[in-house]
């Protein structure tokens, strides 16, 4: 697909399979498409992680993380916060908190 959606969309069918190499590959070209699509910069950082690439996964969450902040729709935007601040304490501490307790030290 040349579409950065579409793209996306196969990176979360190989993810769903446990193809996290071949997710990460589909992530990766539909960013280069378009840097901006939230599904593939979030889609790669958990790839990432599930390959245990930490500093890669945190990269493209925090990518995630401005993009989330883009979202017009407030609770939206908080859900998505909270998501990625949980996947990124993980990385950064072993521990899941959702919220910003440990991300912002």
């Amino acid at each position: 697909p040349s579409n950065a959606q579409a793209q996306a969309n196969l990176g979360w069918g190989y993810y769903a399979k446990g193809k996290y190499d071949e997710a990460v590959v589909q992530f990766n070209k539909a960013l280069q498409v378009d840097r901006d699509n939230f599904d593939a910069a979030y889609g790669l950082g958990l790839a990432f992680r599930k390959i245990d690439k930490k500093e890669e996964a945190l990269s493209a969450l925090e990518h995630a993380l401005t993009l989330a902040a883009a979202t017009e729709n407030k609770a939206r935007t908080d859900m998505l916060e909270r998501m990625i601040d949980s996947h990124m304490n993980w990385l950064k501490s072993g521990k899941w908190y959702s919220g910003h307790t440990i991300i912002h030290k």
